[in-house]
């Protein structure tokens, strides 16, 4: 299994947790929340890269795939987690190697990833279509892929979406700023792998329209105060090497 496959593995298993969300009976979608029928499309990025959506996946994804039977879902929400990977040197003069290439197995990347998650964004598809209508879309993303179409979103632009700031935000993406909020809390999530325990306490940005806001806290449980809500994962791992 390569790298990239075991940190998307990582990252559903996360965004399961924390969105109290389960996997989709007919796969389509990575989850969904069917108590409140939304759907959740996973994503991860390192500090270093932009997050590129597929807007082909997006539109089939709201043409058919939030409608199948036995989900049935109605809302899409996309699960953005941003992850540092920091250069480590070698130590035998050749340069330097990120920290996940230098994990030999599936257990040591997702102790990786548990120790340098740090922010989660998770934003209604209307704001992914309202920045494709604003930035346009790029190709050329993808080694393999160059044809595929994307929108390319910086982690700096979503910094751009707090409490005290969104408003302007969201009308320069021509929404109203009397419909939709941007939140922020932190989640204290203690993850067991193996023997070992990690205590990740990421950032939570959720920007989406107030009534479905309202709608996602009532299916998981959001805290009403603002102590963090406070979640266990348990992740067994295989111990194949790395492909």
């Amino acid at each position: 299994m390569e790298i990239r496959d075991i940190v998307g593995k990582f990252f559903e298993k996360l965004a399961a947790k924390v969105l109290m969300a389960d996997p989709v009976a007919n796969g389509t979608l990575d989850l969904g929340i069917c108590k409140a029928f939304i759907g959740v499309e996973v994503k991860g990025s390192n500090s270093s890269n932009r997050f590129r959506i597929s807007v082909e996946q997006l539109r089939l994804h709201l043409d058919r795939n939030l409608f199948l039977f036995p989900d049935m879902l109605e809302e899409l929400i996309y699960c953005l987690f941003c992850y540092q990977n920091p250069r480590n040197p070698t130590g035998n003069g050749n340069g330097s190697k990120t920290t996940l290439s230098c994990c030999k197995d599936e257990a040591e990347i997702f102790a990786a990833l548990a120790r340098n998650t740090d922010t989660i964004f998770v934003l209604d598809h209307r704001v992914i279509i309202a920045v494709i209508d604003l930035l346009g879309t790029v190709t050329g993303q993808f080694l393999c892929e160059r044809e595929v179409e994307v929108v390319s979103l910086g982690k700096t632009y979503l910094q751009g979406f707090t409490e005290d700031g969104s408003k302007d935000r969201f009308t320069s993406l021509k929404l109203d700023p009397e419909v939709w909020i941007a939140r922020e809390r932190r989640m204290h999530v203690t993850i067991h792998l193996g023997k070992c325990r990690h205590k990740l306490k990421p950032r939570i940005v959720e920007v989406l329209p107030k009534e479905l806001m309202i709608r996602l806290d009532r299916a998981i449980r959001t805290p009403k105060t603002k102590r963090p809500a406070r979640r266990i994962l348990v992740l067994k791992t295989q111990t194949d090497p790395l492909s």
